[in-house]
């Protein structure tokens, strides 16, 4: 309903045209996911791994406290290939898909599932539908967000577009949640040693 209100107020007022230019920028991520690993990969060189803990809270939580700087630094991978996908692929899909109420769809149903998460023992019976539903509707997206981070591996000298593939193909479909395998496979097949 708001997606469709944002269309209607946009299309009866004067530069209706940057309200929903403002809706769009607030519910698609762009550089933010981006800029937060970018600023802990730069703690992590400076080698202050106290440092590199603290700002790696974010995505790692309490466990942030004892990890060492592996764990960092996949973690780090694992929230931007997330984030990638969740925040930017998968909005713009929706998006582009159903216009302006398509976003807004996608993004209630994308923090419904995260907060009524089938994972905690508290909501696993409540929160199973909005975590299902979430996976369904995120799984295309997860595809193309996975092989535009194999696409992007072709531009790395020290990436491997086929590695990134072929882990993908391999371990995708191992990952807990059916939405993230493909990107945060593809990921690690991007870092991953020859």
């Amino acid at each position: 309903a708001a997606g469709w209100l944002v269309v209607v107020i946009s299309a009866k007022v004067p530069f209706g045209w940057l309200i929903a230019m403002l809706a769009v920028n607030v519910l698609v991520a762009q550089r933010g996911p981006f800029d937060e690993v970018r600023n802990n990969v730069r703690v992590l060189r400076s080698n202050n791994l106290q440092r590199a803990r603290d700002a790696a809270v974010e995505f790692l939580g309490p466990a942030a406290a004892t990890a060492d700087e592996n764990t960092i630094v996949r973690e780090a991978a694992n929230h931007l290939a997330s984030l990638f996908l969740l925040g930017l692929v998968a909005a713009v899909f929706w998006f582009v898909l159903l216009g302006i109420p398509g976003l807004f769809a996608w993004r209630a149903i994308n923090v419904m599932g995260r907060l009524l998460d089938a994972s905690d023992p508290r909501l696993v019976y409540f929160g199973w539908v909005p975590t299902r539903l979430n996976d369904v509707i995120a799984y295309l997206p997860s595809l193309i967000a996975g092989l535009l981070i194999v696409a992007a591996a072709a531009f790395l000298p020290v990436a491997s577009p086929l590695r990134a593939l072929r882990v993908m193909l391999r371990d995708g479909s191992k990952h807990r949640s059916l939405r993230l395998g493909s990107p945060v496979a593809a990921m690690a097949g991007r870092l991953e040693s020859p």
